[in-house]
């Protein structure tokens, strides 16, 4: 797995959490599965990428059928509750 794939996992990562949390109200925080740091902030980087106007549109598209973000349950996403 490349760098890149793993900047995309952050930010769908963030994404579905930012989503879920504007349906569901359901608290998030950050949390990485790398353990290596470079791994790690690659990460990071795409969960920081993400934007006001990003988080706007896959809201739309979820709440239109266009975009399929939401796992089933709050757990699926590892959410505190």
């Amino acid at each position: 797995m490349g760098s890149q794939e793993r900047f995309q996992q952050g930010r769908t990562a963030r994404l579905r959490a930012e989503v879920f949390y504007a349906l569901q109200q359901v608290p998030f925080k950050y949390t990485c599965v790398y353990k290596r740091t470079e791994q790690a902030n690659q990460y990071k980087r795409g969960w920081n990428s993400v934007t006001a106007i990003d988080i706007d549109v896959a809201i739309k598209k979820v709440k239109t059928g266009q975009a399929n973000l939401l796992p089933k349950t709050a757990q699926a996403l590892g959410v505190n509750k």
